[in-house]
């Protein structure tokens, strides 16, 4: 163990380096120390704190929400942080009573953690309680950051109950996923971010198309060392962001033979994520409308103008002025949301139609 470790002290980043680079010893199996690794598999690339305060002469590109109006407070995304910042802070007190020889963040990382040879043996708690665990400061922030951006619309679109059930089933068919395709593995599998790769497949797949992400930059000179605001659409920077990275990353450990990252668990996690808001709960997208100022939100606004009505004082909602180009259904002004924008009403479709012209009406006959 290198020296700095062994010390006594309350150093945090040694704490984190200890959690970290743990040698894994499991206290309910045995095993050779030569089938162990030195360090225990995150499923989130390790972040640095610099990307928060970087220097003058670094960059950093930073995504801190979407475009997309909520109305109800991510109650269940607030608990799920609360929880994984008070496990990992008990992490650090298990750490630092293990100094300087860390037996005991080393079992404690080995008895939470999905470790695959024993999940297969009977051993199944870590397969829920591993996506509470993390390897460090930059791997909880990292995670947590993420969890932050896409949790809130997600959260307002399928309620906080289903939005928690689904988190949970996410980060279990990752940490299955990763385990399935090696399945002889003994190290430890730790970090939320399988699960986190569920939120962000389920919020592709619903706001994808039409949401915005809203980023910051911070380029140096370049940006006259500010921050620069700017939005990239959700979709785009699902695609560039996670899944062109995903996709290279897997090609790297399958060329070096890394085991760092569990790169199978985001896949997992992800697919997970698109199927649940595909099949099982497409009416969150239903709840997605524009608002009186042209601005996406989750729900109908509460102040609607109520029904149009013609010089005789009929409605003129129940008026036929176009047909839905999905499924042929009647729209009327009732359904308008905004200029030229309707939202179609049948069960089964709900789609936003967007009207340029509508049908001229017939000339009256002389």
């Amino acid at each position: 163990m290198p020296k700095e470790e062994a010390d006594s002290t309350f150093d945090i980043p040694v704490l984190s380096q200890l959690m970290l680079h743990a040698h894994p010893a499991q206290p309910h199996r045995r095993a050779s120390a030569g089938k162990r690794a030195d360090h225990s598999r995150e499923l989130c690339s390790e972040w640095s704190l610099h990307y928060l305060f970087p220097r003058r002469d670094s960059t950093m590109f930073l995504p801190v929400g979407d475009d997309v109006n909520k109305r109800t407070m991510p109650f269940a995304g607030l608990i799920l942080i609360a929880v994984n910042v008070l496990v990992f802070l008990f992490e650090l007190r298990v750490a630092y009573d293990s100094q300087p020889s860390g037996a005991a963040i080393e079992a404690f990382i080995n008895r939470w953690g999905l470790v695959p040879v024993d999940f297969f043996d009977g051993y199944y708690v870590g397969l829920v309680s591993c996506m509470f665990l993390h390897g460090g400061f930059g791997h909880l922030i990292g995670n947590m950051m993420t969890l932050w951006l896409f949790t809130p619309t997600l959260e307002a679109a399928l309620g906080s109950t289903r939005f928690l059930l689904f988190y949970l089933w996410w980060g279990v068919v990752a940490g299955l996923a990763q385990a399935l395709v090696d399945p002889t593995s003994e190290l430890p599998i730790i970090g939320a971010s399988g699960a986190i790769c569920g939120i962000i497949g389920a919020y592709f797949v619903t706001f994808g198309p039409l949401a915005n992400v809203r980023c910051m930059f911070y380029g140096g000179f370049l940006t006259g060392f500010q921050w620069v605001k700017f939005k990239i659409p959700a979709g785009a920077y699902v695609f560039f962001w996670i899944i062109i990275p995903q996709m290279w990353g897997m090609g790297e450990a399958q060329e070096t033979g890394s085991t760092d990252v569990a790169w199978y668990a985001h896949v997992g996690g992800f697919v997970a994520g698109m199927f649940a808001l595909r099949f099982l709960a497409w009416d969150a997208r239903q709840k997605l409308v524009f608002n009186r100022e042209g601005q996406l939100q989750i729900g109908a606004d509460d102040t609607q103008p109520g029904p149009l009505l013609d010089e005789s004082g009929a409605a003129l909602g129940s008026i036929t002025i176009a047909a839905c180009p999905y499924c042929d259904g009647p729209l009327s002004e009732q359904h308008k949301l905004e200029s030229g924008l309707y939202r179609c009403p049948h069960d089964g479709c709900q789609r936003l139609v967007l009207i340029r012209r509508l049908p001229r009406k017939p000339a009256n006959a002389c």
